[in-house]
C-alpha cells in the first residue's frame, strides 16, 4: 500500500470536511445531553409534584414511595415518615403551591431548589436532593430555607 500525495487545496478541503464531521458529532451529543438534561429535569419535577399531592392527601404510602432508599431505611415506615414532615416540614406537608426554581449542583449532590407557599402563607425555599436510583429519581432529603431566597 503507497499514500498518494495530496494537494495543498486538496489536504485543506479534508481538513475542512474532518472539522464539519466533528462539529455535527459534537452539536449531537450537546443535544442529546441537552434533552436528556431537559427529561431529568421533567421527571424530578414530576417526583416532588407527585408527593406534595401524597402529602395533601396523607396519602403515607404514595409519599414514602418517593424516598431514596436510604430515607426509606432511616424512617422506617411510611408513618413514621409523615408524621416527621407533618411536624418538622409543615409548608412541604400542606403547600398551597409550589414553583421550580433551579435544578444543579451542590457539591456532588444535585438539588431542586422549590419555592413553597404554606397553607399558612409561610414561604420557603425547599432544597431536594435527588438520586436516580435503578433508573428512577428519588427524593434523599430536603432541606428549608425560611422565606423566599432564590
Amino acid at each position: 500500500m503507497f499514500a498518494v500525495p495530496l494537494s495543498a487545496g486538496r489536504a485543506a478541503a479534508m481538513t475542512l470536511i474532518f472539522a464539519f464531521v466533528l462539529a455535527l458529532a459534537n452539536t449531537a451529543a450537546t443535544s442529546e445531553a441537552a434533552a436528556q438534561s431537559a427529561r431529568d429535569r421533567a421527571a424530578i419535577q414530576g417526583v416532588i409534584t407527585r408527593q406534595l399531592d401524597a402529602f395533601k392527601l396523607d396519602d403515607k404510602s404514595r409519599a414514602f414511595s418517593f424516598a431514596s432508599p436510604t430515607i426509606q431505611r432511616m424512617m422506617g415506615s411510611p408513618e413514621r415518615f409523615l408524621a416527621l414532615v407533618a411536624r418538622s416540614y409543615p409548608q412541604v406537608y400542606r403547600s398551597k403551591s409550589h414553583r421550580f426554581l433551579t435544578l444543579g449542583l451542590n457539591g456532588n449532590r444535585l438539588v431542586q431548589r422549590v419555592l413553597v407557599e404554606g397553607e399558612n402563607g409561610s414561604v420557603v425555599t425547599a432544597l431536594y436532593e435527588m438520586v436516580r436510583v435503578d433508573g428512577t429519581w428519588r427524593i434523599n432529603g430536603c432541606r428549608l430555607i425560611r422565606g423566599d431566597a432564590v
